[in-house]
């Protein structure tokens, strides 16, 4: 089994701000995993190495991976 970690972080727009209810998939799964609050933050456990698609209607996909180490993406 894969090793997981928690990692947190936060979403903005290229203009600045926040972004509250982008859905985060696991793209080895195809599962919504999470989802930003109102202040644009997550919060979760996830595999290392796992690549993350974040997907808000109105705004193109976003991807990255975990790395082992890292624990706060800023997107």
């Amino acid at each position: 089994m894969a090793q997981e970690i928690s990692i947190t972080g936060e979403v903005k727009s290229s203009s600045g701000p926040t972004l509250s209810g982008v859905s985060i998939i696991n793209n080895s799964t195809k599962k919504a995993i999470g989802v930003t609050d109102a202040r644009g933050k997550f919060s979760f456990k996830v595999a290392v190495k796992t690549t993350l698609t974040f997907r808000l209607l109105g705004y193109e996909n976003t991807y990255i991976q975990i790395a082992a180490g890292k624990t706060n993406y800023n997107v």
